[in-house]
């Protein structure tokens, strides 16, 4: 008769002890599959710990493995792209943009649309100092490309625009997306769908700790309102104006998260750049930031040291 037993000294995390009350012998179970481990039967629970000290569940790992490569891919497919027709510049409204404006007119507007996947609800603020800043272009092209060939709608009150078209195609594909997501998912789960239960609560477990050596570590993000914690709660809006300045502290937070900046760091870059003042240095860096991808092993750290030069300057 096999008993499961409960040990305070049993310390791996990757299979559990048995006894079994007929022979006297002890011996552990994958966490993974429940399959007995060949090399575990011992005399002692004692012996037992020694033997599966260095024991590790390869299945599980294995499943973790695939998850976190299928979580990159889609976190990869998601933040950097968007789809572009190979006849685009056949249609009328670029043909007259092409007609005035050349192939720099041509490059600016992909580039905008660029800046519209990166910003949220792909709606952007209406500065063109700022965008042309960003794209090394002049203002008054920058303003012509959005405002005189109908390619671009502005909301009611004329502070934000967008493009109907991408914004259709991006909901397109987000649709696609999320569907595809949801495929994985189900694939994983068919895949390793015969995980014990015990194994996940080791998980959530392990979770728990972490996110609490977390907090521990991090004091929560500061909110432009002040206070610990607010942020969830108190983003400025796109309309929010209380001190008499613009601010886009929502998509600041939206693009920081993307780059996954811890909260000390999250805190710093708020103070710097005014809690997301529209017009100020931190999104040309945010930017720059964003294009540096990989490389860039702190990409915290290099947008408040930026940040800092251009407020010396």
């Amino acid at each position: 008769m096999e008993q499961q037993i409960w040990d305070r000294r049993w310390e791996n995390g990757y299979c559990f002890p048995f006894r079994n009350a007929e022979t006297g012998r002890y011996y552990a179970r994958d966490i993974y599959d429940g399959s007995i481990i060949p090399t575990s039967y011992s005399k002692s629970l004692r012996e037992l710990r020694r033997k599966v000290r260095g024991y590790v569940s390869e299945n599980l790992i294995q499943r973790e493995k695939w998850r976190r490569i299928y979580d990159m891919a889609t976190r990869k497919e998601l933040t950097s792209y968007f789809p572009h027709d190979s006849n685009a510049r056949n249609s009328d409204k670029l043909i007259r943009l092409r007609m005035r404006h050349k192939a720099a007119g041509y490059g600016v507007y992909f580039m905008i649309l660029e800046r519209l996947r990166e910003e949220p609800e792909y709606t952007s603020v209406k500065d063109y100092n700022m965008i042309a800043f960003d794209l090394r272009e002049d203002t008054s092209l920058i303003k012509s490309v959005v405002e005189d060939f109908g390619l671009f709608v502005f909301t009611d009150d004329g502070k934000y625009f967008y493009s109907e078209s991408f914004k259709q195609r991006m909901e397109i594909k987000d649709e696609q997306s999320r569907k595809k997501a949801e495929a994985g998912k189900k694939g994983l789960e068919k895949r390793w769908g015969n995980s014990k239960n015990i194994a996940n609560a080791i998980e959530n477990d392990s979770n728990k700790r972490k996110e609490k050596e977390s907090k521990e570590k991090y004091p929560p993000p500061l909110s432009p309102a002040g206070g610990n914690g607010g942020c969830g709660n108190n983003l400025f809006s796109k309309d929010s104006n209380t001190d008499g300045i613009e601010r886009n502290f929502e998509g600041l937070t939206n693009r920081l998260n993307r780059l996954f900046i811890p909260p000390d760091e999250f805190n710093i870059i708020c103070q710097l750049s005014n809690n997301g003042e529209i017009g100020h240095p931190i999104w040309t860096i945010i930017q720059a930031a964003e294009r540096g991808g990989a490389r860039l092993h702190s990409p915290g750290k290099y947008i408040i040291s930026e940040l800092k030069k251009a407020i010396k300057k």
